[in-house]
């Protein structure tokens, strides 16, 4: 067996669903028509329709990802960095994920803030179906994420992006990130359920297999990963309509014709990793998000690059623990 310095390794922090907001402590869009019931714990208002962060948890995990995941390469967000698609909710997000660290070592920026941008490492991110939200009343369609996070995301909306993370021995693995929000709430089925479904289009689907296979001719020997906020369903973990990626089978038929083995996804806020034997989906929990009835998450994962194939040797989650005040290692 090859010794760890030998192999051909690249690690991932892998975070989603951090929903910020500018205005943390009141209630979003539906939340603040149903805040009675909220304040009644009734859990579908407490995950789906309130949806802002815990400012207290994003510093613990920012903190957390410098202190013990500092050493990985690269910080991968699936989508919903923000509440809403608005520009405050949306800066506000922008400004946890790419603000400068103070001195390039510590979690904080100069003005005391935590942040994730530390030192060199890459960030790679795409938007959900909350940063597309046009206003307070979840419409999809809003294009201001192109603009406040236009440096990261260069497509545009239902787009496609390939991101090449290079570790510092040049292995590399191309995260491929398709965009399958919603252009409207008519592409939704039914077209009630828009606030949190997404739709696989053909023509996404196309250019996510088109780019696949001419990144596997021109770069034979890079790993590559695909990048979803939305999760297809297997049979033993159901999304469910209010969340459901329509026509997912698209993007899972694309997956096995491109040899594709890794999709890395977001949105339910559950942690959960399917093995279907020939690909493995990875579903990070919500990281920062405040009240959620499935905890608060982070991943690493560490990948090993061989004759471009990429190959998961190790995946280790993190879960906040309010007791500890910090996030633990749950097996």
């Amino acid at each position: 067996m090859l010794s760890k310095s030998c192999r051909k390794l690249l690690s991932f922090v892998h975070i989603t669903d951090l929903h910020f907001s500018a205005t943390p402590g009141v209630y979003s869009f539906i939340g603040a028509a149903l805040s009675e019931r909220y304040q009644a714990g009734v859990g579908i208002v407490q995950d789906f329709f309130n949806g802002r962060h815990s400012p207290e948890i994003a510093e613990i995990a920012a903190d957390f990802i410098q202190r013990r995941l500092g050493d990985h390469d690269c910080i991968l967000l699936t989508g919903d960095l923000a509440t809403r698609g608005t520009q405050s909710d949306l800066q506000t997000a922008r400004d946890y994920v790419l603000s400068p660290s103070a001195n390039g070592t510590t979690y904080q920026t100069s003005t005391g803030r935590p942040t994730l941008s530390v030192g060199n490492r890459p960030v790679v991110l795409l938007p959900g179906n909350h940063d597309r939200f046009e206003d307070s009343k979840c419409v999809p369609g809003g294009t201001m994420f192109d603009s406040v996070f236009g440096d990261k995301w260069t497509k545009g909306p239902q787009s496609v992006q390939v991101n090449a993370v290079c570790g510092l021995d040049g292995t590399t693995i191309n995260v491929i990130c398709a965009d399958f929000t919603l252009p409207s709430a008519q592409h939704a089925d039914p077209p009630a359920f828009f606030p949190g479904q997404g739709r696989c289009i053909e023509d996404v689907v196309r250019e996510l297999s088109r780019v696949t296979l001419a990144s596997r001719v021109k770069y034979p020997r890079r790993g590559i990963i695909w990048v979803s906020h939305f999760p297809p369903s297997f049979p033993n973990e159901p999304v469910g309509r209010l969340l459901e990626l329509v026509d997912s089978h698209f993007l899972l038929d694309a997956a096995r014709n491109c040899g594709i083995k890794y999709l890395i996804c977001g949105h339910t806020h559950r942690q959960y990793y399917v093995d279907a034997a020939d690909i493995i989906l990875i579903v990070g929990g919500t990281a920062c998000m405040l009240h959620s009835s499935n905890g608060n998450w982070i991943n690493s994962l560490r990948f090993e690059v061989n004759n471009g194939e990429a190959d998961i040797v190790e995946f280790s989650s993190f879960e906040f623990s309010q007791e500890d005040k910090d996030f633990v290692y749950r097996p």
